[in-house]
């Protein structure tokens, strides 16, 4: 797999070069950087490859959530086709013990909206080593799988180097069912005081390559998939962009070695997706009643939601919708 992919803020002419040498497995995309030709060229580059959508909110927290999945949605309308996963509207907020309930709950409200037109959702969109290990339960009803695919969402950056710190890797020490997205990634001097000082501040690009790489073959060991920040930046994020180099591209290129997952589904389930030509992508959830007892069970493949009821002891497909 290719794990690594480009976090593009705008389509300058490197970063579109870039973009073009080194698809990658992974391509986001936030609402300044809406360019249908260049996210249709992506796609057929790289098949099977995500395509995540931010789009950027200049006005701080907010809690209305009516208001900003419906800009989210007005935003994402000229490529809303394209896009294999949308990020829920809030980024790097709501991340402490006081929050982390609210957002759970403001979280699970604009995932049902979002899915209801037809999306994939990656949540939480936390910054580097937050939310604190010992407040991260607060979040658990946030994490409970939908019935479209659901991806937790992190950032992760170390400084000087990525393997410094606590912050890249750190997804590992969450409890979540949900497959994780890591959003963002590489070199940021603010995890130790610096802001806005990328990469550029303390390395070169081959140096740069090298702990991307060191990042990708772990990652890939989880089949994580990460996009580094940034490919295309606006003039106050050029100490992070990467558009142009090409050690860099050569890494985002660079197939690696990630471990099987298996996943434990019952054999009725896994006939069924045999018809479909299909394969797990969750283990098999088995559903209670009020009773404590067993009625249903849902697992993920590729192509949508198996579902088995017991009252009927039968397997349905509910395949995702094309939006």
């Amino acid at each position: 797999m290719r794990p690594l992919g480009s976090h593009v803020q705008t389509w300058s002419g490197s970063a579109v070069g870039t973009v073009r040498a080194a698809p990658g497995g992974i391509l986001k995309v936030l609402n300044t950087a809406i360019d249908r030709a260049e996210i249709v060229r992506w796609k057929a580059a790289s098949p099977g490859g995500l395509v995540v959508y931010r789009h950027v909110f200049p006005d701080g927290v907010s809690r209305d959530v009516g208001s900003r999945v419906a800009a989210l949605l007005a935003s994402v309308q000229p490529i809303r086709d394209l896009v294999d996963v949308i990020e829920t509207p809030w980024n790097e907020e709501l991340q402490d013990a006081g929050t982390l309930a609210g957002y759970a709950t403001m979280t699970k409200q604009a995932v049902a909206t979002l899915e209801g037109q037809g999306f994939d959702t990656a949540i939480g969109n936390f910054s580097t080593s937050q939310p604190q290990l010992a407040d991260w339960h607060l979040f658990a009803p946030a994490l409970v799988p939908s019935k479209r695919r659901k991806f937790l969402s992190v950032h992760e950056y170390g400084a000087p180097r990525m393997q410094d710190g606590w912050g890249c890797l750190r997804y590992r020490l969450l409890k979540s069912p949900l497959l994780v997205l890591v959003t963002e990634c590489g070199i940021d001097g603010g995890v130790i005081g610096q802001a806005r000082k990328g990469w550029r501040s303390f390395t070169d690009a081959g140096g740069y390559a090298g702990q991307l790489d060191w990042y990708a073959s772990e990652i890939a060991k989880d089949r994580v998939r990460a996009t580094i920040f940034l490919n295309g930046g606006f003039s106050d994020w050029t100490d992070f962009d990467i558009a142009g180099q090409g050690a860099i591209e050569a890494i985002i290129n660079k197939e690696q070695i990630g471990m099987p997952i298996t996943f434990n589904v019952g054999t009725g389930v896994l006939a069924l997706m045999a018809q479909h030509q299909d394969t797990p992508q969750s283990d098999e959830h088995y559903v209670v009643d009020t009773t404590g007892q067993t009625f249903k069970s849902e697992t993920f493949g590729s192509k949508g939601l198996y579902q088995w009821s017991k009252q009927a002891n039968k397997t349905v497909l509910i395949p995702f919708s094309v939006g």
